[in-house]
């Protein structure tokens, strides 16, 4: 038994291997072409919502399908859209404890076009203190994904604006208010 598998190990590494040549599938000059295009100044960096991110995206596709890259069967390119939320606060009245709060002391961060809390709401609640880390807290509370009310302490109020860029990464976001 142990001979026969002897010689099979011999025959079978004593077949060559062969590899594509990868000169042939890559090579520096279509490398120094597609990095020339996809750097090109007249793309904008690619950035989102610009002209230049849709011109990449139509260069990339021009691409596939000269590589022949086939496509899913549900869509008739390589682009694959989605819809992206980008809420907009139209008005804010809040209180707390019978204390009308001003909008500049509140960050909401939710889908719904309306968002009531009372007592009976069913919030978790988070306070960042004095002393505390700010936005290490506020980042955790965003990361838990659960509905939440955050009491800040006052000496926060510099940074307190700040918190309102940071939920678009979590969209759709659980319910969410920040107070101080």
């Amino acid at each position: 038994m142990k001979m026969i598998l002897a010689v099979l190990l011999s025959i079978a590494f004593a077949v060559p291997c062969n590899a594509q040549n990868i000169n042939r599938i890559i090579n520096a000059a279509e490398v120094n072409r597609i990095e020339a295009v996809l750097a090109s100044d007249s793309l904008q960096g690619r950035k989102v919502f610009t002209p230049g991110i849709d011109k990449a995206a139509d260069f990339i596709s021009a691409e596939f399908k000269k590589a022949g890259l086939k496509t899913f069967k549900s869509l008739n390119g390589y682009k694959q859209s989605f819809n992206m939320l980008k809420p907009q606060l139209v008005s804010l009245t809040a209180s707390a404890d019978g204390v009308s709060l001003s909008e500049g002391n509140v960050i909401v961060i939710s889908t719904q076009e309306t968002l009531a809390v009372t007592e009976q709401s069913k919030f978790d609640t988070v306070i960042i203190g004095a002393k505390d880390n700010f936005f290490k807290t506020a980042i955790n509370t965003l990361g838990s994904q659960k509905n939440t009310i955050v009491f800040a302490d006052s000496t926060f109020k510099n940074n307190f604006k700040r918190l309102s860029f940071l939920p678009n990464k979590f969209l759709p976001p659980p319910q969410q208010l920040y107070l101080f």
